[in-house]
């Protein structure tokens, strides 16, 4: 049972590392950002940061993709087949502007390294 208790508390330091990284990369972009800023901010030490995330780039990629993830799982999801062209336009749109606004830091991530080269 220990090892189910620390598997969640990990998934838990990983979910909090993940959204306080998605800010800070959102507010000061990947060049400006270290793992030491992100550490601080989590309020944990850079091993643990390391434990989970091998490097700044790791931690970066793994914002995008489960950004991208979650856009294309919502998207999915509002839409079907059984719609109309013009219906499945419209409710992929809704999705897309409601996770913008609800998501707006993870956005800025995902645009910021989809319109630059900073990350390259």
């Amino acid at each position: 049972m220990g090892a189910i208790e620390t598997e969640t508390g990990s998934d838990a330091r990983r979910h909090e590392i993940l959204r306080i990284a998605t800010r800070i990369f959102a507010e000061h972009g990947f060049q400006t950002t270290t793992m030491e800023q992100v550490a601080k901010e989590v309020g944990f030490t850079k091993p643990i940061i390391y434990q989970h995330f091998s490097s700044k780039d790791a931690l970066y990629e793994e914002i995008v993709a489960s950004t991208a993830a979650r856009l294309l799982v919502s998207l999915q999801a509002a839409t079907s087949v059984d719609q109309s062209p013009r219906q499945r336009v419209e409710a992929a749109f809704r999705v897309y502007f409601e996770l913008v606004v609800r998501e707006s830091d993870a956005f800025r991530v995902l645009f910021l390294q989809a319109g630059s080269n900073e990350h390259s």
